[in-house]
């Protein structure tokens, strides 16, 4: 059977201008190259476990599938699809480079009047030049810059340029719905700030600015909130997410992230196509040249895996990570003899039962969603504030958006791949204190035991250990590799 694609691209006649249509709602291509249907199709990527008969589960395999981002509006030359508003750039470039005669376009979004830069104010360091060379476009799009680069501030900013616009600002959890919409009331004392998330008692937007939940977004006016600004964009991808953010179809839609990429389904790929091309940005090593963030060092710990069977990557996470023995060794004497008392120190575990596995001889707090009540959870995150906690175990709910001021060092213990957490999760460390020269991060090297060792575990791990290595490296970090006791404590004595 002919693949769509290949049956639609057959339709293509070179001869034949290429015509773009852009819309606030969606970008409409007639007589598109084969050259853009190929790139608007996505490889998305799942996580499946197949069911045995006797009612077990089996071993997880990753699943690829095709899908194309694009629907078909004509089928027959001249073909016409619709996709995404914010593939507009590339695809115009795309056009140009493709093979086409000609590309003629037309511009029909809604009018969006042009930002006040006067009302602007407060900035640090460079963080005005950023925001007004990304909103003097007149774009849709990203502004990317590193955790703790004040994110909080350019979002303020932008709400003040665009006064007069209903704006929703979304963001992925309901603490950091809290959080921004404290940071807002504060911010923009003269402006109407409400907030609609888990926990909240609002019914009804505001007619000014609304802070938000991206599972909440079914509760606000999609066609009267003329200003959509996102805060982890990343987040904002997930199948559930993608329609809800699409329906805001006379927006200008603005999204703030330290990371744009390294979603393992892959559907990082559809931030563009939401919200549009990178309009802006300040690299890590940008921001710690100009003072914003402070340098993040990154201790690598060697970490043998057991000998024995370890026939794939759920049973060596199990064996390594989640109930091993040497990663117990080498976290109580990170924690209780090399790490100073008082460094508020993060430590980021990858389920329940490895919390508490790690936390024995431990003094410390478990914070994990389910363990907790909402009023447990707040608490927990106003002792971390005021840097009450000390030792702290946490699943992803501080990956992403909270702050924590006194964080002196974050432990990856749960392992992963390059994904947005290898960025999100060092993040928490960039804050500049007075008392502080660098953040410290302390990830563990997985490495095959030497005897031979059988399954594929065992290099499915180091794989990813090696994958975050580069990431951190890629992102600008500063790498050690922490062998020894010497080289531990070299690494802490930079912080």
């Amino acid at each position: 059977m002919e693949d769509s694609l290949s049956r639609l691209a057959k339709e293509y006649v070179s001869s034949v201008p290429t015509h773009l249509e852009r819309r606030s709602e969606c970008l409409r291509i007639i007589n598109p190259p084969p050259g853009v249907l190929k790139a608007l199709r996505m490889k998305r990527r799942t996580m499946e476990q197949e069911e045995k008969e006797d009612g077990t589960l089996g071993q997880k395999k990753i699943v690829e599938v095709n899908e194309d981002v694009f629907t078909p509006l004509r089928e027959t030359h001249p073909v016409v699809i619709v996709t995404h508003q914010g593939f507009y750039r590339s695809m115009r470039a795309l056009c140009q480079h493709a093979g086409a005669r000609k590309v003629t376009e037309v511009d029909e979004r809604e009018h969006v009047p042009p930002p006040d830069f006067s009302a602007m104010g407060g900035f640090r360091f460079s963080q005005r030049g950023l925001l007004e060379a990304a909103l003097r476009q007149d774009e849709s799009g990203c502004i990317s810059a590193p955790t703790r680069y004040g994110k909080t501030t350019l979002i303020a900013n932008t709400i003040r340029a665009y006064r007069g616009l209903r704006t929703v600002v979304a963001l992925p959890g309901v603490d950091l719905c809290f959080q921004m919409h404290e940071d807002l009331v504060r911010l923009l004392p003269d402006r109407e700030v409400k907030l609609i998330c888990s926990g909240s008692k609002v019914r009804y937007q505001s007619d000014d600015v609304t802070v938000c939940s991206m599972d909440s977004l079914d509760k606000v006016d999609h066609g009267a909130t003329k200003l959509l600004i996102v805060d982890e964009p990343h987040a904002a991808v997930t199948q559930s997410r993608v329609e809800m953010i699409a329906s805001f179809t006379s927006a200008r839609r603005l999204a703030f992230g330290a990371s744009l990429k390294g979603r393992f389904d892959r559907m990082d790929f559809l931030i563009e196509g939401l919200f549009g091309p990178v309009l802006a940005e300040r690299t890590f090593r940008d921001a710690v040249a100009e003072g914003a963030v402070c340098m993040i060092t990154v201790g690598l710990i060697p970490l043998v895996t057991p000998r024995m069977r370890l026939w794939n990557r759920d049973l060596a996470m199990r064996k390594v990570f989640h109930n091993g023995a040497e990663l117990k060794r080498a976290m109580d004497k990170l924690l209780n003899d090399f790490i100073p008392a008082d460094f508020q120190t993060l430590i980021f575990i990858d389920n329940e039962s490895q919390a508490e596995f790690l936390a024995q001889n431990v003094p410390s707090s478990i914070a994990m969603a389910k363990r907790l009540t909402k009023k447990e959870r707040m608490d927990l995150m106003d002792r971390m504030r005021r840097n009450e906690v000390k030792r702290c175990f946490a699943s992803r709910i501080y990956a992403q958006g909270v702050t924590f001021s006194d964080v002196r060092v974050v432990i990856n213990a749960a392992g992963g791949g390059a994904s947005t957490s290898s960025i999100q999760k060092p993040g928490r460390l960039a804050e500049i204190r007075p008392y502080k020269r660098r953040g410290i991060l302390f990830d563990f090297m997985v490495t095959p035991h030497e005897d031979n060792p059988q399954g594929s575990g065992h290099f499915s791990l180091m794989n990813e250990s090696l994958a975050r290595l580069k990431s951190y490296q890629n992102t600008g970090y500063e790498t050690y590799t922490t062998a020894t006791e010497q080289h531990v404590r070299a690494v802490l004595d930079q912080a």
